[in-house]
């Protein structure tokens, strides 16, 4: 079996296409024995990652579609593309179409019209997007991927403590400096506080957040990030896969949009779980909004987590995708 897996990532677009991709990269060679191409648009940062992570790829550094078509052209036929990105346009879809038996596009913003044989959503959608006759649309938390780590937890009880005490701030895997900052300034007084970044963390910024608060530990692509989520009382959560990851270890979160489209995403998943959300203009009242997330609030939102989140969604992508 032959796959493709095609997405952008890094700086802005964030890391969490890529993520999503690498776990569906790993279900492919772990239940199918795939030969799985990675082809990327992307930064250094992302470029020297896949490098230190010996995967195979395909690094596009220009946007242009007549150049991905050259980049391409001498692949052989696969047997499945899955299409990652933000914004896959149709003449990207059609691409794929001629050089695989089976397209797949995982799309959460739904704003494209689609030619692909499959489009999942893993988010709640309540848009219908434009497909074409032959497309299938699918679309739920359900079809979430987790990493392995994540699987033990679905089922583990999770403890809700009376106080806040332990705070971890995952906004996702780009470094969000600006955010992230407004954040640590808001979380000064809390010292059991943690940082999670991605691998575009750098020590200036490092040290900038460390003059707010000494006693605040700073992450850098830790390994055991479902355990930072799951023992934590409280996650300060991007508004984009941090949520879902947030939520699946039963962990009461306040989320922030990092991107103007997320503010969909967390009004639907906020009316789905009652979750809090705050926009980026109102970051100043994050504190005022730690100190009313009562413990009865938090309970509530953990339980509605904990009885939904009970799979993980890798095995159901690929159930629709087997029979596309």
């Amino acid at each position: 079996m032959l796959s493709y897996l095609r997405c952008s990532a890094g700086g802005k677009e964030g890391w969490g296409n890529l993520f999503r991709l690498l776990i569906i990269r790993q279900y492919l060679i772990k239940k199918y024995k795939s030969k799985v191409i990675l082809i990327i648009n992307s930064n250094l940062d992302v470029k020297n990652f896949l490098k230190k992570k010996k995967i195979n790829f395909i690094y596009l550094d220009k946007k242009k579609l007549d150049y991905e078509k050259k980049k391409i052209c001498n692949l052989k036929r696969s047997d499945l593309t899955i299409i990652e990105m933000l914004n896959p346009i149709v003449e990207l879809q059609k691409l794929y179409l001629k050089k695989s038996k089976r397209v797949v596009v995982l799309d959460d913003i739904l704003e494209n019209k689609y030619f692909s044989d499959l489009v999942i959503s893993c988010q709640n959608s309540i848009k219908k997007p434009s497909i074409s006759k032959k497309t299938s649309f699918f679309s739920g938390y359900e079809y979430f991927p987790f990493r392995e780590e994540f699987n033990k937890y679905f089922k583990k009880k999770k403890i809700i403590k009376k106080e806040i005490n332990k705070i971890t701030v995952f906004l996702g895997g780009s470094s969000y400096e600006k955010i992230n900052y407004q954040i640590a300034k808001k979380l000064k007084n809390f010292n059991k506080t943690k940082f999670i970044f991605g691998s575009e963390l750098n020590q200036k910024f490092k040290r900038k957040i460390l003059k707010i608060n000494k006693s605040f530990k700073i992450l850098k692509l830790p390994n055991n990030i479902a355990e930072t989520l799951f023992t934590s009382d409280l996650v300060i959560s991007g508004g984009g896969y941090a949520k879902i990851e947030t939520a699946c270890v039963g962990t009461p979160q306040i989320s922030v949009p990092v991107h103007s489209h997320q503010l969909t995403l967390l009004s639907n998943f906020s009316k789905k779980f009652g979750s809090k959300y705050i926009s980026l203009s109102r970051l100043k009242l994050l504190d005022k909004l730690i100190k009313n997330f009562t413990f009865k609030k938090r309970c509530i939102e953990s339980k509605k987590y904990k009885i939904f989140f009970i799979k993980n969604g890798v095995e159901k992508i690929f159930k629709k995708i087997k029979n596309a």
